[in-house]
């Protein structure tokens, strides 16, 4: 393992992040976020050149941080413009167009960002409903430059070497990856809607709210719930840790169990500083229990080989459950005529009108978990080395939408289609580039034996999951 890790290392440290095909694939994208940011910026287009109009949006306009005639600033406001203003700086520099040297890089991606921001503010004076706002552009160049900063110390020195110590640790541990993904969703439900408070107030507020005992809160979660957002994750995350330690002992049944459980108490212990939240200790039961049947059952499916020989098409099984428990609960359907026709009335064919009035934090967390379900779904479709998983996805998504003219809890969306689809494409474009990464190229190198089948991370070793044969 020694001499892979040497090798990786000089192998990364001579590769640039910066390679022209990357380069390409970052300004397509930049293209693409520019649309999207000129899209969520003027939607819903309803330009006028109407003097009056203009001339009220002008007075309306917010120039100053601190109006004493009126509520001027908020920092809600604030950090999600500088949220849309990251990946801005981000792709100008990973797509080569804000020059080598660091401060060439910041002063040309500050600039660019100005005049962006300064171009949608202008327009919005145009749009009755927006109000222009000096607040949003310098939210956006922050976080632009922020971005910028970022991508010039991943392409630097010090940012390959890291990449290469992570490549290193993927290749030797291909769970660690999927690991810190299912970490990432299981954080990401505790903590929505991420508005984060260190006030004194509402920490103790949220701690008198709390329900520190289990089973006695108020309003208990239904059971499929919290078998779906709290059960599932645990167990995965519990079994992902097992194929990492590379062993199911007892002793390494417990670690995982342990770090389980104690990352989902962690995260409603976190609940007391994001508002409107509180611990809930029914969560955190639930994640316990997710952690021991993973670590019990993991073992023992993996351990089958008619189960290591179908792992993927029962994972895209599972994901497409998972897609149609999402998008059908409650599973209110109403089989008459005069239901589908009231619904297919308010079809919401422009994509990502809901979100307009919705709140930020609410739309990131929507379209997030959107794009999750259908890059789950996409990657275990690619590992099917099923062709064109998007396409599938698309077909997928289009007829869930399609059941839901038949229920009365939900609204049809072209939003929720275009999402699942997109989130399907990164899934397996993911899947894709994970697995050139944890193959080990050189010869004698470590290689994931399992790779050649897909969804199966298997080695040369019977029995064990996960293992790199060096």
């Amino acid at each position: 393992m020694a001499a892979l890790r040497a090798r990786v290392v000089t192998q990364a440290a001579r590769v640039t992040p910066l390679a022209p095909a990357d380069r390409r694939v970052a300004r397509g994208v930049l293209g693409l976020y520019l649309l999207f940011l000129l899209y969520a910026s003027l939607f819903p287009f309803h330009f006028t050149l109407d003097g009056d109009t203009i001339r009220s949006n002008l007075a309306a306009a917010v120039v100053f941080p601190r109006d004493a005639s009126r509520e001027t600033f908020s920092l809600t406001d604030l950090a999600s413009n500088g949220i849309l203003g990251g990946p801005f700086g981000l792709l100008l520099v990973l797509g080569g167009l804000a020059g080598e040297a660091r401060g060439t890089r910041l002063f040309r991606v500050g600039i660019a960002s100005v005049g962006v921001a300064a171009a949608v503010e202008g327009l919005q004076l145009l749009i009755p409903e927006r109000t222009a706002s000096t607040i949003d552009v310098g939210g956006q160049v922050a976080g632009a430059l922020a971005g910028a900063l970022a991508a010039h110390l991943f392409v630097g020195a010090a940012g390959r070497q890291l990449a290469a110590h992570g490549l290193v640790a993927l290749r030797r541990d291909p769970a660690l990856g999927p690991s810190a993904i299912v970490m990432a969703i299981l954080a990401a439900d505790a903590l929505h809607p991420y508005t984060a408070t260190l006030d004194v107030r509402t920490v103790w507020k949220s701690f008198k709210r709390a329900t520190w005992l289990p089973l006695q809160a108020a309003d208990q979660p239904s059971w499929h719930a919290a078998l779906v957002s709290d059960v599932l994750p645990a167990a995965v995350l519990a079994a992902l840790l097992l194929a990492v330690f590379r062993r199911s002992s007892a002793r390494a049944r417990l670690g995982a169990w342990g770090f389980v459980t104690g990352y989902g108490m962690a995260l409603q212990l976190a609940r007391l500083f994001v508002e409107r939240l509180s611990p809930n200790a029914d969560h955190a039961l639930a994640v316990s229990v997710g952690a021991l049947v993973g670590v019990v059952a993991g073992p023992m499916v993996t351990g089958l080989p008619f189960a290591r020989a179908h792992a993927a098409p029962a994972v895209a099984l599972a994901a497409a459950a998972l897609l149609a428990y999402a998008e059908l609960e409650p599973f209110d359907f109403r089989l008459t005529a005069a239901m589908a026709t009231s619904k297919a009335a308010h079809v919401e064919w422009l994509p990502f009108a809901s979100y307009y009035a919705a709140a930020v934090q609410d739309a990131l967390f929507d379209a997030g978990k959107k794009l999750v379900l259908g890059g789950l779904l996409g990657t275990a479709l690619r590992a099917c080395r099923l062709p064109h998983p998007a396409g599938w996805v698309l077909a997928y998504a289009t007829l869930l939408e399609a059941l839901q003219l038949l229920q009365a809890s939900h609204q049809p969306s072209v939003t929720d289609v275009v999402s699942l689809t997109a989130g399907a494409a990164m899934g397996a474009a993911i899947l894709d580039r994970y697995r050139a990464l944890i193959a080990d190229a050189g010869p004698g190198g470590g290689r994931i034996i399992g790779a050649s089948r897909p969804g199966v991370l298997t080695s040369g070793r019977e029995g064990r999951a996960g293992d790199v044969v060096d």
